[in-house]
């Protein structure tokens, strides 16, 4: 017998035993699934602004997909509110969210969920990057995909604030013409 991969199946081509010809195409061409469905979980991190001002708000979503052909099972995200920020709310699309993780449960293949967070930026902040972190932490299968993801932005320093030292403009007026004639 020759076995000869097609796409995702197995192609037995021979000849039966005992020697005898096929009668048809259906004797001919045995299929059976060879490859194992798995499934292939990515996660992504999208914040929004990304230059909010101290005291702005800014909203960051964690995305996880299953690009693969089999459901991912037992998934869990964990997703820190970074220093320097307050946690407003958070909603999850599926699954709950609680002491900084994220328990999804089972993520069909070709579905995505998001887990959505509100944070304010703190006082002080200005000026600083900040750096949201997404990470898968438990899944039952093993996961080929990209399981962690991050988004970073930098805080503003707010108009009038203090430790931005004014900008001051003088205009000169009567400005004697320098000795030598002028044109240096």
């Amino acid at each position: 017998l020759t076995f000869t991969a097609d796409g995702r199946y197995l192609r037995i081509i021979g000849t039966p035993a005992g020697g005898a010809e096929f009668t048809s195409i259906a004797e001919l061409e045995v299929y059976g699934t060879v490859l194992p469905t798995a499934p292939n979980v990515n996660v992504s991190v999208n914040a929004v602004p990304n230059n909010p001002t101290e005291g702005g708000t800014v909203t960051v979503t964690v995305t996880a997909t299953n690009t693969g052909d089999a459901p991912a099972t037992g998934v869990s995200i964990t997703s820190v509110v970074p220093a320097g920020m307050t946690l407003v709310s958070v909603t999850a699309s599926q699954g709950t969210y609680g002491s900084d993780v994220w328990t999804l449960g089972t993520l069909p293949a070709g579905d995505s969920q998001t887990l959505v967070f509100v944070l304010t930026t703190n006082a002080g902040t200005g000026g600083q990057t900040i750096t949201h972190n997404a990470n898968i932490t438990a899944m039952t299968e093993p996961n080929p995909g990209n399981g962690s993801g991050s988004s970073s932005w930098t805080v503003q320093l707010p108009l009038g604030d203090p430790n931005i030292a004014p900008l001051a403009v003088t205009l000169l007026t009567n400005v004697p013409t320098p000795i030598g004639g002028g044109n240096h």
